[in-house]
């Protein structure tokens, strides 16, 4: 049974990430990061969710497409981040508890990853470096 989302559980899961928070400390922002964020940082949302359906009902079965973005403005960094953001991530299943709320994960894999930089916006003549990484997380939900 689910009853917390796949974004917040990667979330959670990402904070007892050593490696991950080793580099970006508490740096981890929902949807878009606040304006000055210090570098590293990573951003996460969920990009779709397909329920899975079994004959002429619900199979009690989903799949998301999370995204985490990691941000820096040294290239080197990201591409740690980003790497080590994976390594954690995709052996892992299980249940997770986020206060009184627990997703079951039956897996969790990358989809594909894309690198991309372009300046800071801050009138400075440092470039941000963006890594964008999609997970599908297959995960229990509540039958209807």
């Amino acid at each position: 049974m689910s009853n917390t989302s796949p974004e917040a559980a990667i979330r959670k899961l990402l904070e007892s990430a050593g490696d991950v928070t080793a580099l970006r400390a508490s740096r981890m922002y929902p949807g878009i990061a606040p304006n000055n964020t210090a570098h590293p940082f990573q951003v996460y949302s969920r990009v779709t969710r397909e329920h899975y359906h079994h004959m002429t009902g619900h199979s009690g079965f989903a799949q998301a497409r999370v995204q985490v973005d990691s941000y820096s403005d040294n290239k080197i960094e990201v591409d740690d981040l980003a790497e080590k953001t994976r390594v954690y991530l995709e052996p892992l299943s299980g249940s997770t508890t986020i206060g009184s709320n627990s997703i079951t994960i039956n897996r969790i894999r990358m989809e594909e990853d894309d690198a991309t930089s372009e300046p800071s916006g801050d009138g400075s003549d440092l470039t941000l470096h963006r890594i964008r990484q999609e997970y599908i997380v297959e995960h229990a939900v509540s039958i209807p």
